[in-house]
């Protein structure tokens, strides 16, 4: 009977054991991309994009222009990806890193140029007379 219970203990042990560094792993098993979004002059810009152009992934930029986003490692290891900056009014930038397997970490300010020739409009419709009813 003393076998049997060290056993269990054993076993509940070692499970509980797996299940740690299962959740362990799991948490590093991702790519954290961060930094911070300005205009030439410096200031913060508040609601710019920053994604990975080949996949759906990013974020916005916050009131301070930091943005931060994860995305799941095995998508991205192995690959060198863009990562691009674009906000209205100012042109996109993109910077390349390549990720491997044990990249957890990627940190890239961005510096936009303002672009007065394309303020990158989009067409929107409308209705020019009261509907008939």
């Amino acid at each position: 009977m003393a076998g049997a219970s060290f056993r269990r203990a054993f076993l509940l042990a070692a499970a509980a054991l797996l299940s740690f560094a299962s959740a362990a792993a799991a948490q590093v098993q991702t790519v954290t991309f961060s930094g911070r979004v300005t205009s030439q002059a410096g200031g913060p810009l508040s609601g710019a994009m920053v994604s990975i152009v080949d996949f759906r992934a990013g974020g916005a930029a916050n009131a301070e222009g930091n943005y931060t986003f994860t995305v799941d490692r095995a998508r991205v290891a192995g690959r060198t990806i863009a990562l691009s900056a674009r906000y209205l009014g100012h042109k996109p930038q993109r910077f390349l890193v390549a990720i491997n397997t044990n990249t957890s970490r990627v940190e890239h300010n961005f510096v936009l140029e303002r672009d007065v020739l394309n303020l990158e409009e989009r067409p929107s419709r409308g209705r020019s007379r009261a509907p008939p009813w």
